[in-house]
């Protein structure tokens, strides 16, 4: 005869999911307020030593935009501001006490405004906060809680609603103006980015973010899915972009009169790391003494930036090396060419859209060790990129092609899968072996208008990360 116990007596062991993370917010060490000027400034926060989920933990503050300063040639003052990617920062870096850099990103902007909408799936984008919020929001100058993807069905590329082209936005829709057919809240069948947020006629902005660290350093040790001990406390370092490249202020709503940078004061306030800290006790002691006893050993992605400013002219390579120093495996390059002003609101402009006269890109080839990877040179003219990417962006922000071409990426992989697949396996074991050297060549024909444009290429590789037991951490 079997006794069968209640679960509330019954206290044999049982495979279970442990309990929620805890949240532990963090204070940085340089203070929670930082005023954000003409040049960078630096935020540094201490990733206390515990067992924790970076991938959980967020990146909280609030963003506030004074009233426009109506400085020549304004006459009155509308703040547009750019919403996706993390606009507000230059670089993120998460390092060690003593040891090497665990996750660097520079020209953080534009690869988070780069690559997000390729690794996010659209089922998790659509249950995002929204930018627009309430009238009631809108009109006292709040946007709505935000992250660094916010959808949007209100986008309009019809004249004369094109002006904005040249900041590599589209116009969003006016849902307090439903005269406006072009700009009409829906206007769109679909949903996109929403690449810029405007602000009501002279009033400031005040925007409170809490940024996910999966989003805010994709493809890096933070966007893993893990719990982990580390043996030591660990610096993040975030530096903050000039206020220049949050956005722009104009005289009229359509965003397109009297431009000129943002010269409202702008300050970060209540800046905090919110970090999911483990709260089953025998997982937190576990991780605690195989780390003290033994060490542990990570398989981590690592991200490899590379800028190269072109000549004026139609063709221009971009030529990178990749090798065992870059890590073990190479799982794929992102590449993209953006507007060539670094300094100015326009520097997230990655768009290729429209007649040629507008495109950056008019058609490119990619080799590696003088091989092509591709039977023919891509012509972007007849859309044989987004073609050629088509099945990766499966499931992705990258709905079709007209989305693509205003959010143009080519991503040269190594691995298998769709794309907003990737963080989800970005410690498995994969890609191409880097102990013999590749040398990987992406070739332009660019627009012949006499512009120079800013080449990206960011290599995915995977490294490993090793923790003694005395705490030392080491990244190969």
């Amino acid at each position: 005869m079997s006794l069968l116990l209640d679960q509330a007596i019954d206290y044999s062991q049982k495979a279970s999911s442990h309990p929620r993370y805890r949240p532990n917010r963090i204070i940085p060490l340089t203070g929670s307020n930082v005023t954000i000027g003409n040049s960078t400034s630096e935020s540094q926060i201490e990733v206390v030593q515990t067992v924790y989920n970076l991938s959980k933990s967020t990146l909280d503050f609030n963003l506030n935009v004074a009233v426009p300063v109506l400085v020549t040639p304004l006459t009155s003052g509308y703040h547009n501001l750019h919403t996706l990617g993390a606009n507000m920062i230059d670089s993120i870096e998460l390092r060690a006490r003593t040891g090497n850099p665990i996750a660097t990103i520079t020209n953080a902007d534009i690869y988070t405004r780069s690559v997000l909408p390729y690794v996010e799936k659209y089922s998790d984008y659509m249950t995002y906060d929204s930018a627009l919020g309430s009238t009631t929001e809108i009109k006292a100058g709040y946007f709505d809680k935000g992250g660094l993807l916010w959808a949007s069905n209100d986008v309009s590329t019809v004249a004369p609603k094109t002006a904005l082209a040249y900041s590599g936005t589209r116009v969003q829709g006016n849902a307090s103006d439903p005269s406006d057919i072009y700009l009409s809240a829906g206007h769109r069948a679909y949903v996109e980015p929403q690449y810029f947020k405007q602000s009501a006629l002279n009033t400031s902005v005040n925007t409170a973010f809490s940024i996910n660290l999966r989003q805010l350093a994709p493809h890096t040790f933070m966007s893993l899915n893990t719990d982990a001990y580390m043996g030591q406390a660990l610096i993040l370092r975030i530096n903050w972009n000039p206020k220049a490249k949050l956005g722009w202020q104009s005289s009229n709503a359509d965003g397109d009169l009297d431009v000129v940078p943002i010269t409202a004061v702008v300050n970060v306030t209540n800046l905090r790391l919110t970090l999911q800290v483990e709260q089953n006790e025998a997982i937190r002691q576990s991780l605690v003494q195989r780390v003290m006893t033994q060490g542990m050993n990570f398989t981590i992605p690592y991200v490899n930036a590379y800028s190269y400013t072109t000549p004026k002219g139609s063709s221009c390579s971009h030529i990178q090396r990749f090798n065992s120093t870059h890590g073990s495996k190479l799982l794929n390059i992102y590449t993209t060419l953006a507007n060539g002003d670094a300094t100015s609101f326009t520097n997230q402009d990655i768009a290729n859209e429209g007649a040629a006269v507008a495109k950056k890109v008019l058609s490119f080839q990619p080799s590696i060790n003088s091989v092509n990877t591709t039977e023919t040179r891509i012509n972007c003219e007849l859309n044989d990129d987004y073609q050629l990417m088509k099945d990766q962006l499966a499931g992705c922000v990258i709905s079709n092609s007209n989305v693509y071409a205003y959010n143009r990426v080519y991503n040269q992989s190594f691995r298998g899968g769709r794309t907003c697949d990737y963080l989800d396996h970005d410690d498995v074991v994969d890609g191409k072996d880097l102990d013999v050297e590749l040398n990987f060549v992406m070739d332009y024909t660019t627009n012949s208008i006499g512009k120079v444009y800013r080449s990206f290429i960011w290599a995915i590789t995977q490294k490993q990360m090793n923790v003694a037991p005395g705490g030392l951490i080491t990244v190969l």
